[in-house]
């Protein structure tokens, strides 16, 4: 049994039923549960390739675009192509980006590399800085226990 696809014609809700290819029933929406306000919608056909040339030759650009894609994502930081319209397609966007990603990437490389090298000298500078308060609350520690050693050997002697 072939599955059809219904639109509401008042709120747009989709359902899909199954039914003979030679009966075309009224359904009524589940959504608004309005009178027979479904509508058969137009779907794309299934396509059966039989030659097994052709359909090779369509499986292998298929996978060919999609690796293309995966790779300007991945390495050249091209996060969506939408649908190609210039005489070479998705091959020539590739080869183009490619080509010319080369100097864009190495920029890239280097403004991590840039990056990267300013941090470690605010880590650095960061840790300089926090030995310095750390030898100096030693050294202000250490004074505070002589004073405090001191206060005790002190002896006071009170006359009368």
């Amino acid at each position: 049994m072939p599955r059809y696809d219904y639109k509401c014609k008042q709120c747009g809700h989709v359902a899909e039923h199954t039914h003979s290819f030679k009966v075309s029933p009224e359904f009524l929406c589940t959504e608004c549960e309005d009178s027979p306000a479904m509508s058969k919608m137009m779907g794309c056909p299934g396509i059966a390739v039989k030659n097994n040339h052709v359909a090779q030759r369509l499986r292998d650009s298929h996978f060919k675009e999609s690796e293309m894609r995966q790779d300007l994502r991945e390495n050249h930081m091209v996060e969506k192509i939408a649908q190609v319209a210039c005489p070479g397609g998705i091959e020539q966007v590739y080869n183009e980006v490619k080509a010319s990603g080369g100097a864009t990437k190495e920029k890239m490389q280097k403004t991590i590399e840039q990056n990267e090298a300013a941090t470690r000298v605010k880590q650095k500078q960061w840790q300089i800085g926090a030995n310095k308060r750390v030898e100096k609350r030693t050294i202000e520690k250490t004074e505070r226990k002589k004073a405090e050693a001191a206060a005790k050997r002190k002896i006071t002697v009170t006359m009368k």
